[in-house]
């Protein structure tokens, strides 16, 4: 019989229940001030080693640096106060969260236990690091454990609820629920605010689509799509870690069993992300064998029509080609594709008008193809003036040359015709895509300025984490180096300040790949001595 109390007689999660090794932690509970300012206001402070680690640990989590989180949690604190036993279980309880984010479930359990942690008792208050226990053990297969914690994914306090969220995920998929892991992982971005990795934006993308109502409206399944490969390309660095990211997800939801879905994505990304050869395979794999024989029939009917059409020696023969070209443009339009639902096949139809523009960097219906018309046409005309005025300059009498009007005369010139057309296209097209650069290059530059304005303000109030160029910016802009090493020493970690807070900084590459990063840590008041010439008034005097 599992030791975690029953269900119905488990004791309410309130907002004073979760707590780190007894100690509450709120966005409040530091008050930030300056040791130079003046009069009553005059605040006392000092970087806090503690508090630091755990907000250092919580930030992390939060750009999804599940290792660094780990690391930090590990590390030796240097410059702490002495060690009680609230103090180590708290560094514990962390320690144990980051291994059950990281799918060694078993191993917080363990270390918790070590400590003394143990399964609630019916009534009583809950304990953060009991909840961790209850990750750590049915993460590992225990039945009471998992449904105590799903039943306290609904009555947390708010400031734990991402944190319960990401154990109910990684617990859920070391157990093999998936269900409720993609659950999980879909209503992490609310409590986020933001897609902060790669790593996430894949979970959320397969979650969006496994999680997608098949029979819905057709625009609420292509928001469904274009909001997961969205997702993609936001958190990855270039185009073509958006690639890899759609080639890893469209794999994912075919182990899972949704081929229509990795064919949507896969559609989406083909559409608006350059040609890549390994998509179009991935497609061609995923799609079944009677997607191309229904090709086959369409383009042999599309044949035989035409030459009806075309070729018909009588009238009827003719009418019959028209009315079946109708017919089949409707039987194009109506049918079923195969693979997809109905409206699945209805938002399939509508990615493939899509296609990528290397000019806009997006997907676009034309591409600029009325522009290239117009450039071909005006192509053609200034080749056949030009031409037409080359050829009277040569002939005599103001008539062309007697060659030029041969057969094979006729073919050059309708060749020169061919040639001044396809360069007025191959111009406009050069022009369009030189613009295009130049417009992205501007608005590049625009976000990179706007990006270093707004590095240095200061943002201790807004953020307690910040990851790639902005965490870079914010360090060189705006921080200052502090005069001491940080208390959890990480290779590649530097301590700085802010100049207005005095908020400890820890940044620098310390992401998976390098990735540049900036944790809030956190202060704490230290006594203000009473100045002399104030301590002996008790009263107010004239």
């Amino acid at each position: 019989m599992s030791a975690w109390p029953g269900l119905k007689t488990g004791p309410v999660v309130a907002d004073d229940v979760f707590v780190d090794g007894g100690t509450r932690v709120t966005a409040d509970s530091v008050t930030p001030g300056s040791s130079g300012a003046a009069g009553a206001w005059q605040v006392r402070t000092e970087l806090d080693p503690e508090g630091s680690q755990g907000a250092w640990f919580r930030a992390a989590l939060l750009a999804d640096e599940l290792d660094l989180a780990h690391r930090i949690a590990t590390a030796p604190l240097e410059g702490g106060g002495p060690q009680d036993a609230d103090a180590d279980l708290a560094r514990d309880a962390l320690a144990a969260e980051a291994l059950v984010v990281l799918g060694r479930g078993g191993e917080a359990a363990g270390l918790l236990r070590e400590r003394g942690v143990r399964p609630p008792r019916a009534g009583e208050p809950v304990s953060w690091p009991q909840a961790l226990l209850a990750a750590g053990q049915a993460s590992t297969g225990d039945a009471g454990a998992w449904a105590w914690l799903s039943a306290r994914t609904t009555d947390v306090a708010p400031a734990f609820r991402l944190r319960l969220a990401r154990l109910v995920a990684a617990a859920a998929e070391q157990r093999g629920d998936l269900g409720v892991a993609d659950a999980a992982w879909a209503e992490i971005p609310g409590l986020i605010g933001a897609v902060s990795s790669p790593r996430l934006a894949g979970r959320i993308a397969t979650a969006t689509l496994l999680r997608r109502n098949r029979e819905a409206e057709p625009l609420v399944l292509a928001t469904a799509v274009i909001d997961a490969l969205s997702a993609l390309q936001n958190a990855a660095a270039d185009d073509a870690a958006a690639l890899d990211a759609v080639l890893e997800v469209a794999g994912r939801l075919e182990r899972r069993g949704d081929d229509a879905g990795a064919r949507l994505l896969l559609g989406a990304a083909r559409s608006g992300l350059p040609r890549d050869r390994r998509v179009r395979a991935a497609l061609r794999r995923l799609s079944p064998r009677s997607t191309f024989a229904d090709a086959a029939r369409v383009v042999v009917a599309v044949a035989v029509l035409a030459a009806a059409v075309v070729a018909g020696a009588v009238w009827h023969l003719r009418a019959a080609g028209l009315v079946g070209a109708g017919a089949l443009g409707l039987y194009l339009r109506l049918a079923p594709v195969p693979g997809f639902t109905r409206p699945e096949g209805q938002v399939w139809q509508g990615v493939r008008t899509l296609r990528y523009d290397p000019a806009v960097g997006r997907a676009d219906t034309s591409g600029g193809s009325g522009w290239y018309g117009l450039a071909g046409i005006g192509g053609f005309v200034v080749t056949f003036i030009v031409m037409a005025i080359g050829l009277t300059a040569l002939g005599e009498g103001g008539s062309w040359p007697a060659w030029s009007v041969s057969s094979a005369g006729m073919v050059g010139m309708l060749a020169v015709l061919v040639a001044g057309t396809a360069g007025g296209v191959l111009g406009a097209r050069s022009l369009r895509h030189a613009l295009g650069r130049r417009r992205r290059a501007r608005s590049r530059a625009a976000d990179h300025a706007l990006a270093e304005r707004h590095a240095t303000v200061c943002r201790c109030r807004e953020v307690d984490v910040t990851w790639g160029p902005d965490a870079r910016l914010y360090a060189e802009r705006h921080l200052v180096p502090a005069p001491v090493p940080p208390p959890v020493r990480l290779p590649g970690g530097e301590l700085r300040l802010c100049p207005v807070s005095s908020m400890p900084w820890l940044v620098g590459p310390l992401g998976a790949g390098g990735r540049e990063l900036a944790l809030r840590g956190a202060l704490r008041e230290v006594a203000n001595p009473v100045a002399e010439d104030e301590s002996g008034r008790t009263g107010f005097y004239l």
